[in-house]
């Protein structure tokens, strides 16, 4: 295995997590060409995730990271939210089999926390690839093991809908665990980095993009081969722009690094809110169409994206979740909230 330069990857790996919080965001706000963004960019937090992957942690010290960083925060907001919906009318045994749900890392998209469930998701496959890692210690070609068994696992998923969309989290530990496997081998990939690898990459992401229909959510997908291809190559582009933007010394390409990085340090905080965050552009809009600003909450996640609106929303859940996850922090409910892990 290669050296991989330290500092090198940290900073385009951190743009690259700042592109694609930005494309989470213009997905979610139904943004241009949203349906090619839709194939890759949960993959891509998985395959850094995976890159990232330290082996050199031990069980229990890899664990604790997780459940402070992605357990805790995915645990405490949903059961937030399920307080402030039972003031509407409780219920034991809903809160109950909610709870329950949300201890297991069950409830994958509930109301305006419609992302978070990528924090219980990732923290889930994330153990289970430390877990298989640790107790397999001895062997030398575990890593390519687990990295079968979790590419079969999501194989399984693919062709069976399960519960509480876990098809969705064993295929997003597929890309974990190649992650992981491309940083093993990073020089035996860095042979296929040309410019011709580029511009056929961009080609078959097109072409994929155009070609196929997916819902990730839903385990919809009209060829599985094809949204693997396209999820790598989406993310194989997205790594390369990465690259090239921390290369570039042009200034406007400095005060895009600066922000993509900005950006990726806030990542979890836009993850948690933006749903929240997109009742600001709901209420707004109401406001234009000289509708009732009292019915903010009986709509969806948005109200109407077209016409350019896509990008109040886009707006909307980047940064307002930043405003609002600094105010939490500051105070005296800050000093426990950062405590006690709930944020960072």
């Amino acid at each position: 295995m290669s050296t991989v330069n330290t500092k090198d990857r940290i900073e385009y790996l951190d743009i690259a997590k700042g592109i694609g919080i930005i494309i989470v965001v213009w997905f979610h706000a139904r943004g241009p060409f949203h349906s090619y963004f839709s194939l890759f960019f949960m993959p891509l937090f998985f395959l850094i995730s995976g890159y990232l992957y330290n082996p050199n942690n031990t069980l229990s010290n890899f664990i604790k990271r997780k459940f402070l960083s992605l357990y805790v925060p995915f645990v405490f907001w949903n059961l937030c939210f399920l307080f402030l919906r039972s003031l509407n009318g409780f219920s034991l045994s809903h809160t109950i089999r909610f709870t329950l749900k949300v201890l297991l890392t069950l409830d994958k998209d509930g109301d305006y926390l419609g992302a978070i469930w990528f924090l219980g998701a990732l923290f889930t496959e994330s153990v289970l690839y430390k877990v298989l890692d640790t107790f397999l210690s001895r062997w030398r070609y575990r890593r390519t093991f687990i990295t079968v068994v979790f590419c079969l696992r999501a194989v399984f998923a693919f062709r069976i809908d399960l519960p509480y969309r876990l098809s969705r989290t064993l295929i997003l530990g597929m890309f974990f665990a190649i992650g992981y496997l491309i940083r093993e081998q990073y020089a035996f990939f860095l042979r296929f980095h040309t410019r011709w690898s580029v511009i056929a990459t961009s080609i078959a992401f097109l072409l994929i993009g155009t070609l196929t229909e997916h819902t990730m959510g839903d385990n919809e997908y009209s060829s599985a081969p094809l949204f693997v291809i396209g999820a790598l190559a989406g993310s194989y582009l997205t790594i390369c722009l990465s690259k090239w933007i921390e290369s570039n010394p042009h200034p406007v390409m400095r005060k895009c690094k600066n922000l993509c990085c900005y950006l990726s340090r806030n990542s979890i905080d836009i993850v948690i809110w933006q749903f929240v965050c997109f009742r600001i552009a709901i209420a707004i809009q109401l406001i234009v169409y000289h509708l009732p600003i009292t019915d903010v909450l009986k709509y969806g996640n948005r109200f109407d994206t077209n016409g350019g609106w896509w990008i109040l929303y886009l707006i909307t859940g980047l940064f307002v979740p930043i405003l609002w996850a600094n105010l939490l922090r500051s105070g005296i409910w800050g000093k426990y909230l950062k405590k006690y892990h709930i944020m960072r």
